[in-house]
């Protein structure tokens, strides 16, 4: 499967984790944002960065978006939202509750497949995901 991580330049690490967990399980990674990190600079590099992230998002089978996330984050779920391409949010239970203004109503879109709240290691969430996707117990 080809997929987009979605997550904020603070969670790095843990996107670089979930990223080679992906990999060795013989899934595609369609755009490694981690490779370059926080873009500075001309425009027209912010814009290429840009440009990239969003094709990376178009070519996916799915999106994971890996909470907390940033500006950019919620701007690729967006994407990944008028294109139709499914969504999977793993964070915290804390991620998802409205009441302390947390979340957003786009955690909670029609094509947000499954919202996984992670309790220890997002890395076991994802593939175990991936899993009940590959075993048709999870249907996009």
């Amino acid at each position: 499967m080809r997929i987009y991580l979605a997550s904020g330049l603070d969670n790095i690490r843990v996107v670089q984790q979930v990223r080679d967990a992906l990999l060795r399980e013989g899934h595609t990674i369609s755009y490694d944002w981690t490779t370059h990190g926080r873009v500075k600079g001309k425009e027209h590099k912010l814009a290429k960065t840009a440009i990239q992230e969003l094709q990376g998002v178009e070519k996916a089978d799915a999106v994971f978006v890996l909470l907390p996330g940033a500006a950019g984050t919620h701007t690729e779920l967006g994407y990944a939202l008028a294109k139709n391409i499914p969504v999977f949010v793993f964070g915290e239970e804390s991620d998802f509750d409205s009441e302390r203004g947390k979340s957003t109503s786009f955690y909670f879109h029609p094509n947000v497949v499954q919202r996984v709240v992670c309790h220890t290691g997002i890395v076991n969430h994802v593939l175990l995901t991936l899993r009940q996707l590959e075993n048709e117990e999870i249907v996009i």
